[in-house]
């Protein structure tokens, strides 16, 4: 009976120590697809477009701001992927790439763009500095999606166009 209590107990431990390892590498998946999202409410932005124009994000319908700097070249997928959803949804949805180094050159973040293929959103450069802050940007590429309500529902490293059309589908996008 004592021999069995302790192989019980050896086998929880290593149940626990299995969880608890799994958790910290982030599970099979280690990109985070949904965290951050938690319904947090999105204070609005105000921006300056790379074309001088004014922007205010969110504008009470589903979207995504892409933060990240001009010379993330692994950056270049996703936001090519962002620029095929948004044209797949149209003006149903907003989209913003925002560089989040305030000393990133408009010059060099006009060129990204092209190298991009000229997707069609806005492209700003925080001035500020305080939008990585905000939104505890842990990696370059860091896309923020929300619903109409401006809430976060999904915070997506270097997504797929697939995680974003999910993403933008979760926020109540049509």
């Amino acid at each position: 009976m004592k021999r069995r209590l302790q192989l019980a107990l050896a086998a929880v431990a290593v149940g626990v120590v299995v969880v608890a390892l799994v958790a910290s590498l982030g599970g099979p998946d280690s990109r985070p697809s949904r965290s951050g999202g938690g319904g947090e409410r999105i204070a609005p932005l105000r921006l300056t477009t790379l074309t001088g124009d004014r922007i205010a994000l969110p504008r009470r319908r589903p979207g995504a701001l892409f933060l990240t700097v001009s010379s993330c070249i692994s950056c270049i997928a996703s936001g090519q992927a962002l620029g095929e959803v948004k044209a797949r949804f149209g003006d149903r949805v907003d989209a913003a790439w925002i560089g989040i180094d305030p000393s990133d050159p408009p010059e060099q973040v006009k060129a990204r763009r092209a190298s991009m293929g000229n997707p069609p959103y806005d492209f700003a450069i925080d001035r500020t500095g305080t939008v990585a802050d905000r939104f505890q940007v842990t990696g370059l590429g860091t896309t923020i999606v929300y619903d109409g309500d401006n809430r976060i529902v999904a915070k997506l490293i270097e997504p797929t166009e697939d995680e974003l059309l999910a993403a933008f589908r979760t926020a109540g996008a049509s």
